[in-house]
């Protein structure tokens, strides 16, 4: 396996996916792969649902720029944090 990738949200009630855990194995890079594999979900997602959206770390410049290319753009940043009973 070259590349894979998941749905971490799917809603009907909202009309709402969220692709995730988009990833290409490090020798088939570059190749395309990744990109087919996100536009490819997204097509079938679309067939479902309104909205798509998606989260990616802000240094991830690569997975941006392909998002970017297949449509997304940024709406907001949010934080993740670890909380911690005392």
């Amino acid at each position: 396996m070259l590349s894979v990738g998941d749905v971490h949200v799917y809603s009907d009630k909202f009309s709402v996916s969220t692709p995730g855990n988009i990833a290409t194995h490090p020798s088939a890079r570059g190749l395309g792969l990744g990109s087919q594999l996100i536009a490819r979900l997204c097509q079938e997602l679309a067939q479902s649902v309104k909205t798509i959206g998606l989260n990616v770390h802000a240094k991830n410049l690569h997975a941006i720029q392909l998002y970017e290319k297949l449509g997304f753009e940024s709406i907001f940043d949010y934080e993740e944090c670890t909380l911690v009973k005392r």
